[in-house]
């Protein structure tokens, strides 16, 4: 599954917003996410216009629903489960809250349906320390996301995709944080259980999510590109066939 994520990157505009969904209904991403941080984020003087209203919510929620893809929220707000979880295909909590056991077991808790935790810098052990509290009925709605919170691609660190999987016996997801973004192409070959990619629009003014996000003008090509190499991934199993390449008999 291919996550497009607009994160905060709508700076509070509601055109803006629609331009986005818009953008993204005519790529092949599977799903769509916005985030939704705690009320002292948006208490800060910096960050407080990216609130955005549930009306506006439930409008780009219904857009996106009927243009037949999923949609996803980054919930650091306890508050808003109620709201959104009759609404949302999946969750994803923010790598900032991964320590936090108390959020994250009320969270759990709280909701059924998948769960996309995203690793950040943790370490193997606080990520163990972690899972370790989840009741087993629930551990079916997790995914990890690997990811680093760095956007040097000396630190993407794409083969923890499939030691995690061996370590955590979970599904193991990929959120590409370097402002090289064909690392994304690279992790497809290890099967990640899904992809996350920020995207940006053409506004001049930063985005919370600036460096490592795929402009929306490009978004099309990069996705379609990811569709074709996941397609040539393959089984692994090589058997006898007939030569299809086009020009040759």
């Amino acid at each position: 599954m291919i996550i497009a994520e607009i994160g905060l990157n709508h700076l509070g505009n509601r055109e803006y917003l629609l331009e986005y969904i818009d953008t993204l209904l005519d790529t092949p991403t599977d799903a769509i996410t916005l985030q939704l941080r705690e009320e002292e984020f948006y208490n800060n003087a910096r960050y407080s216009n990216l609130m955005i209203s549930k009306s506006l919510y439930i409008e780009v929620i219904k857009k996106i629903k009927n243009g037949g893809k999923k949609f996803g929220i980054a919930l650091s707000n306890l508050k808003y489960v109620s709201f959104f979880n009759d609404k949302v295909d999946f969750y994803k909590i923010l790598s900032k809250d991964l320590g936090n056991h108390e959020f994250i077991e009320n969270f759990i808790n709280l909701v059924d349906k998948p769960i996309y935790l995203s690793t950040g810098l943790s370490s193997y052990e606080k990520i163990s320390s972690f899972i370790d509290k989840i009741k087993n009925n629930k551990k079916k709605n997790i995914n990890l996301i690997h990811t680093r919170l760095s956007n040097r691609i000396e630190d993407t660190n794409l083969k923890a995709i499939q030691k995690m999987k061996d370590f955590f016996g979970l599904p193991i997801a990929f959120g590409n944080h370097c402002d090289n973004p064909v690392v994304t192409y690279a992790a497809v070959a290890f099967e990640p259980s899904a992809i996350f990619l920020y995207v940006k629009g053409d506004k001049s003014i930063a985005h919370p999510d600036e460096n490592h996000a795929i402009p929306l003008n490009d978004i099309l090509n990069f996705l379609t590109n990811i569709k074709n190499i996941t397609k040539s991934i393959g089984t692994g199993e090589k058997q006898e066939v007939k030569n299809i390449i086009r020009g040759q008999k």
